[in-house]
């Protein structure tokens, strides 16, 4: 069951949940690695995120925050947060019972205020996931790993296109699902709608390109995709992706390499 507490200042615009498995382990033991962004400029601020590991036994666990940074630059008042093992630190470290299918997760209030698409931004709390397979069919497993950060400026009129790069170490197959975003007990957040465009706002399931053709407000906009895991033709587990788009009018942003 999960709680919302009131009284917090907002601050959350994207995330999302990595893990790899411990060598050693009969696949049973995961290392996890969260990351999210934030609002640089708000008093909320997280040491630690409570996670979710999904088996019933040992529910959850504050994961300790090992990195923090600004961005600057053409990305100003945000931050990004990583959650991770480091000196011995082993909150970010779970051992499963057996074989089975899991959901990690996390759920932290707020969300950063003025999202055009989520009604009340900043009272709707931010909802990522992931799931494993542990299985003695597929082996064990290890997350497709983002390369690319999910908060990304735009421009009114001027097509958007981003593809969060993903790769997945054991060389399985990834296929991409435009999902809505969502909030309180990870369920879809009422009132949510995909950002509005003068053509179209969709996501290639193959390669992962979301393209939004065009934008036509200036504001700051969310969405979500499942970048979903294959092997020998087998769904073996997901990673949520929450993003958030920022377009202004025409700004003439330098590219980022």
């Amino acid at each position: 069951t999960f709680i919302v507490i009131a009284g917090f200042a907002s601050h959350n615009r994207a995330g999302y949940i990595e893990y790899s498995v411990v060598p050693g382990t009969n696949c049973l033991t995961y290392h996890i690695k969260i990351v999210t962004y934030t609002k640089t400029s708000s008093l909320a601020d997280r040491p630690t995120l409570l996670v979710n590991w999904g088996d019933n036994v040992n529910d959850t666990t504050s994961v300790t925050r090992t990195y923090k940074q600004a961005l600057g630059g053409n990305y100003p008042d945000i931050s990004i947060n990583v959650y991770d093992i480091n000196n011995g630190d082993n909150t970010a470290t779970h051992t499963y019972p057996g074989p089975a299918t899991y959901t990690i997760s996390v759920l932290d209030v707020n969300r950063d205020a003025g999202v055009i698409n989520i009604p009340f931004s900043d009272q709707v709390p931010f909802f990522i996931e992931t799931t494993l397979t542990i299985s003695s069919y597929s082996g064990c497993d290890n997350s497709p790993v983002i390369l690319n950060p999910p908060v990304e400026r735009g421009e009114v009129n001027v097509p958007f296109y981003y593809t969060p790069n993903a790769f997945d170490i054991d060389g399985d197959s990834l296929s991409y699902v435009l999902v809505p975003c969502r909030g309180n007990g990870g369920l879809n957040i009422g009132g949510y709608f995909y950002p509005p465009a003068s053509n179209t706002f969709n996501l290639d399931p193959v390669t992962g390109l979301l393209t939004w053709n065009a934008p036509q407000q200036v504001g700051q906009f969310n969405a979500a995709m499942l970048i979903e895991e294959w092997r020998n033709g087998i769904n073996i587990g997901h990673v949520t992706l929450d993003m958030q788009i920022i377009i202004s009018q025409c700004n003439n942003y330098t590219p980022v390499i």
